[in-house]
C-alpha cells in the first residue's frame, strides 16, 4: 500500500511514562505506569536487526515517554551504536532534564554520536540554558519544532472505540504508518499507536484489539518480509477516526478525560 523502505529505521521507547504529561499524546504517556525498557531486551533486539539489515538503518529514535528518566539510558547508546556503527543516533526529549545531566551523559553522547532532538513546548523552561549546555559540551542539538515561535502545539489523533473504519483507507491516508515505526519487546510495529494502545486500554477499561497481525516478530522474519510487511495496512488500523484528526490545537498538559483521545 506504500512504498517499502530500503533500509530500516525504528524508533524504541526507554520508557512509557513523561514528566510532561501532553494533553492527547498519541504514545499515551500520560496513562501509563511507570515502566523502564531492559537494556537486555534491547540488545537482544538490535542485535538481530543489525545482523539482517547488515548493520545498516537509516536512523534509530531513542524516545518515550521521556527518555531522560531512564537511569540506565547511556547503555543504549552504545548498545544502538556497536550494532549500527553509521546509522543516525538521536534522543528525542522535551529536554526538562538536561540540565541535571551529568558529565558521564554528556561524554556518552559524544563517543556514540548521539543527537539530542528537543521538542520546545509552551512552559516555564529555559531552553537557551539546555541549548548552551549541550553546545558547550560539544553535543549536536537540535528543535524537533522551530526554536522561535511558533513552538510545540497539539494534534488529536482520534480513535473509533468500535474499530468501524477501513484499515486500508486509513492506511493509505495515515502519516504516521511505516515511517513511526516502533521496536517493542522483538517485533516492529508500523505505528506508534498500536503498540502504546495498551495504556489506554488499560486506564479507560476500553477493548481496543492488538493482534500479532498488528506487528511482526523480528526473529521470524527476513529483512524484506519486515518492510513488506511495515509497508501495509493492518487489522487495528480500522480503530483510527483518520478523517476526524486535527492539528495546531493550543498545547496544555493532559486531564486525562478519554475525549483527548476519541
Amino acid at each position: 500500500m506504500k512504498q517499502k523502505l530500503s533500509k530500516l529505521q525504528y524508533e524504541v521507547h526507554l520508557v512509557d511514562h513523561c514528566n510532561l504529561n501532553c494533553q492527547m499524546c498519541d504514545h499515551f504517556s500520560p496513562l501509563a505506569d511507570k515502566n523502564y525498557l531492559s537494556p537486555n531486551q534491547y540488545e537482544s533486539d538490535a542485535k538481530h536487526l543489525s545482523e539482517i539489515f547488515d548493520h545498516k538503518a537509516n536512523y534509530i529514535r531513542l524516545l518515550g515517554g521521556e527518555p531522560l528518566l531512564h537511569p540506565q539510558l547511556v547503555h543504549f547508546f552504545e548498545i544502538s551504536r556497536r550494532y549500527f556503527p553509521d546509522t543516525d543516533l538521536e534522543l528525542y526529549t522535551n529536554g526538562l532534564l538536561i540540565p541535571e545531566q551529568p558529565d558521564m551523559f554528556w561524554k556518552a553522547c559524544r563517543n556514540y554520536s548521539v543527537k539530542i532532538a528537543v521538542t520546545k513546548y509552551p512552559i516555564h523552561f529555559d531552553y537557551d540554558t539546555a541549548e548552551t549546555i549541550a553546545q558547550n559540551n560539544h553535543v549536536k542539538y537540535i528543535y524537533v519544532t522551530e526554536k522561535n515561535e511558533p513552538v510545540k502545539t497539539s494534534w488529536r489523533l482520534p480513535l473509533d472505540l468500535e474499530g468501524k473504519h477501513n484499515p486500508i483507507t486509513n492506511y493509505s491516508k495515515c502519516d504516521m504508518g511505516n515511517v513511526c515505526i516502533l521496536l517493542k519487546n522483538g517485533r516492529l510495529y508500523p505505528c506508534t499507536v498500536i503498540p502504546n494502545v495498551v495504556h489506554f486500554n488499560k486506564y479507560f477499561n476500553t477493548n481496543l484489539q492488538v493482534t500479532n497481525n498488528d506487528s511482526i516478530d523480528i526473529y521470524h522474519a527476513t529483512a524484506d518480509q519486515i518492510l513488506k510487511f511495515l509497508a501495509n495496512p493492518v487489522p487495528f488500523c480500522r480503530y483510527c477516526a483518520i478523517e476526524n484528526r486535527e492539528e495546531d490545537i493550543p498545547w496544555n498538559i493532559s486531564q486525562k478525560n478519554i475525549k483527548e483521545w476519541t
